[in-house]
């Protein structure tokens, strides 16, 4: 019995080494397909896919180039006829249904060399063009990998100045088609991830938190939504750029770190949003403590007064409200009527 099984296996080796190809039979055996024509568009394939197989990168680029002048061709149309001002674009025309899976493998005969670039338009061809093709979701997943790759790229400056290498606008793109692409899959849901990272590396954070916020609509039940709340906060926290700036952002993580630990509790101390909420008031008192401090410049102590009043509503308890008190007392107390220093007298 073992003997027979390692000859089985000798030759099922053997005819994979070789590029035989089989097709399970009526009896559940495995039986030859037939080799295909001499010169045509099926043994060109085959054999695109045995220089692949060897890793022959050159010598499969050039089968795959040649095969595509011969079973493509190209005609020159005007989108919109009669409009002399649209200008003429080409368009590919296959004459083989297997145009999709020759340019796959074209793709990553060049992805293989590192030509990341040629090869990222071989794949964004099938996608675009060739929806019926077998390899139609290998060049999608394809684009997605690629994106990610220049997504951790640092952008290359000549002469630190001049950028010669920033990959965002392809990011962006590749990353959004796939989504679009391929609807509530799991590969749409980490193109929706990689394309939130992105941003956040970018530093671009109203954008990561519009992503973040795309994901957990399309994506409910993803076992990242932790992720993707967190950067919704992370993003709106860093939108405010100090005291003297907007606080929407600001407020913006607090209404979602308190809505989060009412509905989640669970989740919430997972991503520790106490912890997060706390930071995120004492930011916010120390922004609002800021007006206060303007009404007092512009000699508008009873203003100052009335707001640190209302700052005593929702922060008294975080590690800034003592030393707001006793600024009050100290710069605004003396310099308003006295009917109105219980404004101040009453602060908790």
């Amino acid at each position: 019995m073992r003997t027979v099984l390692f000859m089985l296996i000798l030759a099922g080796t053997s005819n994979i080494a070789s590029g035989q190809a089989f097709r399970l039979n009526d009896e559940d055996g495995w039986s030859p397909l037939p080799e295909p024509a001499a010169g045509s568009a099926e043994e060109g394939l085959r054999n695109a896919r045995r220089a692949i197989a060897r890793e022959a990168w050159d010598q499969a680029e050039t089968i795959c180039r040649d095969w595509l002048t011969r079973f493509t061709s190209t005609a020159r149309i005007r989108p919109l006829l009669g409009d002399q001002d649209v200008p003429v674009v080409e368009v590919e025309q296959a004459q083989s249904p297997l145009v999709g899976e020759v340019r796959l493998l074209l793709g990553d005969a060049l992805r293989a060399r590192g030509e990341l670039y040629p090869a990222a338009v071989e794949y964004e061809t099938v996608a675009r063009s060739y929806p019926d093709s077998p390899s139609w979701l290998d060049a999608v997943e394809r684009c997605y990998e690629i994106a990610v790759i220049w997504s951790k790229q640092e952008p290359e400056f000549l002469l630190g100045i001049f950028p010669v290498s920033d990959w965002t606008e392809e990011v962006e793109e590749l990353l959004i088609r796939v989504q679009e692409r391929v609807p509530g899959s799991i590969l749409a849901e980490r193109a929706g991830f990689a394309l939130m990272e992105f941003y956040f590396r970018e530093e671009n954070y109203r954008l990561t938190a519009d992503m973040a916020a795309i994901v957990l609509e399309n994506h409910p039940t993803t076992p990242q939504a932790d992720l993707a709340r967190r950067r919704i906060v992370d993003a709106n926290r860093r939108l405010w750029n100090g005291p003297e700036n907007d606080l929407s952002g600001l407020e913006e993580a607090s209404s979602i770190l308190s809505y989060f630990i009412a509905e989640d509790p669970v989740a919430a101390q997972r991503i520790d949003s106490a912890q997060q909420l706390q930071e995120v008031q004492e930011d916010l008192v120390q922004s609002e403590w800021s007006t206060a401090q303007w009404y007092l410049r512009s000699g508008d102590p009873v203003s100052a007064a009335y707001e640190v009043s209302r700052l005593a509503d929702r922060y008294a308890d975080t590690t800034l409200w003592p030393k707001i008190k006793a600024w009050a007392n100290e710069k605004i107390r003396p310099l308003i009527p006295i009917p109105l220093r219980s404004l101040v007298d009453e602060l908790p």
